[in-house]
This record gives C-alpha cells, sequence and structure tokens, in this order.
C-alpha cells in the first residue's frame, strides 16, 4: 500500500508539473525572442518560482487527502456498487477521495491557469512577431516570410497539442462526475487521452523541428545524406 501511495505522489506531481514544464517553454520562447532586455528578465523568476511552488502545494494536498482505504472502499462501493466488478484480488481498486470536491476546484482551478497563462505567452509571442514584421515587410526577403509562415504554424501546432490533450481531457474529467459518477468507460478514455500527450508532444516536436528531426533520422539510420554532410575529411599533407 505504501508502494501505491508513494506512486500516486509521483503521479500527482506529474499531473501538476507537466502543464508548469509546458509553460516554462513558451515562457522561455517569449524571453528569448523579445524579452531578454526587458523588466520581464527580473520579473520571471518570481513567476516560474511561484507556478513550481503552487504545483507542489497542490500536489502535496492532494496526496495528503488520501483516505483510509477500508473506510473509503466501504463507503465507495455502498454508494457505487457496480464498481464491484472491476475490484478483484489482484487487483484491488485504491479510493483516492471519498470528497472529491476539494480535489474539483484544485485541477480547475490548475487547469484554468495553466489555460490563461498559454494563452497569454503565445499572444505575446504573437504580437510581438507581428510588430517586428510590420515594419520591414516590403524589404525581407522570400525565404524570411517563409520561416516566419513556418514558425507561426509551429507555434499553433504546439498550442493546440496541450489544448487538446490536456486541458479539454481535464475539464471533462471534472464535469463527467458531477453529471454520471459511475462511468468508469468514459473516465478510463480521459485519462488514456491525457497519458498521450508526452509521446504525441514529442512526435509533433520532432516532426516540426527540422534540427531535430534530421537528427533522430539520422540515429535510426534513415537519413545518411545528413551524416554525410556532417562528415569532415582530414587529408594529411606529407612532405
Amino acid at each position: 500500500m505504501e508502494f501505491v501511495q508513494l506512486s500516486l505522489f509521483l503521479g500527482f506531481n506529474g499531473l501538476f508539473f507537466v502543464p508548469i514544464s509546458i509553460i516554462k517553454m513558451f515562457e522561455n520562447r517569449y524571453f528569448v525572442l523579445f524579452a531578454m532586455h526587458t523588466c520581464w528578465r527580473y520579473t520571471r523568476y518570481p513567476f516560474l518560482t511561484l507556478n513550481y511552488l503552487m504545483g507542489i502545494l497542490a500536489s502535496t494536498a492532494s496526496y495528503l487527502e488520501i483516505p483510509n482505504q477500508e473506510y473509503a472502499r466501504t463507503v465507495t462501493f455502498k454508494v457505487y456498487p457496480r464498481i464491484l466488478l472491476y475490484d478483484t484480488a489482484e487487483h484491488r481498486i485504491f479510493i483516492l477521495a471519498i470528497d472529491f470536491y476539494s480535489l474539483i476546484i484544485r485541477q480547475s482551478f490548475f487547469t484554468a491557469l495553466f489555460l490563461i497563462e498559454l494563452i497569454v505567452f503565445v499572444v505575446l509571442i504573437r504580437l510581438n512577431m507581428k510588430k517586428a514584421l510590420s515594419g520591414i515587410r516590403s524589404s525581407v526577403s522570400s525565404k524570411t516570410l517563409k520561416m516566419h509562415k513556418t514558425f507561426m504554424t509551429t507555434l499553433n501546432i504546439q498550442v493546440a497539442v496541450p489544448i487538446v490533450f490536456i486541458c479539454i481531457p481535464s475539464f471533462a474529467s471534472i464535469a463527467i462526475p458531477l453529471i454520471n459518477a459511475d462511468n468508469q468507460g468514459t473516465n478510463n478514455l480521459i485519462y488514456i487521452t491525457l497519458s498521450t500527450h508526452g509521446a504525441l508532444s514529442t512526435l509533433v516536436m520532432v516532426y516540426l523541428q527540422k534540427s531535430y528531426r534530421e537528427t533522430v533520422l539520422q540515429i535510426v539510420g534513415c537519413n545518411r545524406d545528413v551524416a554525410e554532410r556532417n562528415v569532415r575529411i582530414v587529408i594529411p599533407v606529407t612532405s
């Protein structure tokens, strides 16, 4: 049981820290591109520290609220007897919480905060990109404009992935239990969708970023041209 609780604690940390790491990625992109010489270079540290502290507090609170399992199982099986179908001697159901309202409040707050911060940084990046190009659009080359278009497309896709695979399932996991708490299949689908975010976002990054894509193809041996371009031949000179 202690191993299960430790696994849950690590799972809670992952649940709250994955969105924070995504925000950190977009914040760093905004900082490097547009805010290195502004007051944000000082403000960003309290901002990021506050995000991490809230993540630690939320995950710790969720862990500490795990109830006594004998009592929790008795109460839960009495209210939802159909769940007994999934409870076996080999795979005993672990009750995360009896009163879900505090958990729902935390999850709602963090999901909304994550979505707001994500949108803010994306809007800041887009506005600054538009401002940077507005005065020189007539003088830039077609290659530069193409790179700008590619960057914006990449940004849109990288924003869409966490919204679709984190925010929507998270809000759904909050709303569905309030409507029908006994829908185990839907809950399973929600958490499967959430768990695919890591692999999918990695694949999207590899696909969209040329340098990553070429390196991965080189590692798996599917892009020998890149390897050949990186080879430097030194011919010794004999006297």
